[in-house]
């Protein structure tokens, strides 16, 4: 039998080999020790205001390219909740993505019931209901302009609007803070500008916007802003979609449109404007790239008349 000092050294010398990784044979062989794989962690998403993209100038650029638009795919029509926090946008149905704990969340299908089934949505300047047009019942007249209300951090099961709208198609709704509705009425091959008068609770009949706004070969997506004195739309002129701004004057009449320059229409295909809550930027699509594009808003605003 060994004395104590010598199993006390032996001991000594099998823990130095182990802890230096070199393997010390004592009776049975011990299995391998396994390592567990990690991944490595996956990025943070993007944070910071418009998805942390740097404000545009009076040239317009791509909104949140490979974010929001992607060269696989076309996207179209954007709309933001009142803090800018939730962003909802066209892709294959409505896409939105949100900013949780000041990063947003990766794009994806927006958490409507019933499915995302729907385009060019449409958030209220109170945040408390989103408009958007859809085909989701298969009605034979075309798309028309569905509804859903907040609800919690989500919305509610979307309804139809009521009858207050003319026949034929309808997309592109925008409300003022009012709750008054603009859209567009597709009848045959043409597309016209609707306004329906919101009052205690509901809708009356629509009505179409006088011809100073009506007035070019066809009328596609128009955005009221929430104080009902600006009108941006996108409309047929000279063998292309491009789009115009008309404002109220003092007696309430819309002015002459006005195009928002060869900055802004420097394609064929400019359509599905609106402006930012906060009023600093104009959103539209290209349809020539499928991209939603930005730039400062004052390409709308010093377009207004000084009297």
């Amino acid at each position: 039998m060994l004395p104590l000092a010598a199993l006390g050294l032996i001991a000594g010398i099998v823990a130095i080999g182990e802890a230096r990784g070199f393997p010390v044979t004592q009776g049975a062989p011990r299995p391998p020790r396994l390592r567990l794989y990690q991944a490595p962690p996956t990025p943070p998403g993007p944070s910071g205001p418009y998805l942390g993209q740097e404000p545009p100038g009076l040239v317009p650029v791509v909104f949140a390219p490979d974010i929001v638009s992607m060269t696989e795919s076309q996207e179209g029509g954007i709309t933001f909740s009142p803090d800018g926090n939730e962003i909802y946008f066209g892709r294959t149905g409505i896409w939105f993505t949100k900013q949780v704990d000041g990063v947003w969340t990766t794009p994806a299908p927006a958490p409507i019931p019933g499915g995302a089934d729907g385009f060019e949505p449409s958030i209220t300047p109170s945040g408390g209901r989103m408009y958007f047009a859809s085909m989701r019942d298969g009605d034979s007249n075309g798309p028309q302009i569905w509804y859903a209300e907040r609800s919690g951090d989500g919305w509610s099961a979307p309804r139809k609007l009521g009858p207050a709208s003319p026949s034929g198609a309808k997309m592109a709704p925008s409300a003022a803070s009012n709750g008054n509705l603009y859209f567009t009425s597709v009848q045959g091959n043409m597309g016209w500008f609707y306004m329906a008068r919101w009052a205690n609770g509901s809708f009356s009949a629509a009505t179409r916007l006088p011809s100073t706004i009506n007035r070019f070969a066809r009328h596609d997506h128009a955005f009221i802003t929430p104080d009902e004195a600006t009108l941006v739309f996108a409309a047929v002129s000279s063998g292309g979609q491009y789009l115009f701004a008309s404002f109220k004057d003092r007696s309430g009449y819309w002015t002459t449109p006005v195009s928002l320059g060869s900055n802004v229409n420097a394609t064929i295909n400019q359509i599905q404007p609106s402006i930012s809550p906060d009023g600093k930027y104009l959103f539209f699509t290209r349809d020539t790239t499928g991209d939603i594009w930005w730039v400062d808003a004052n390409v709308v605003y010093a377009l207004r008349p000084s009297s």
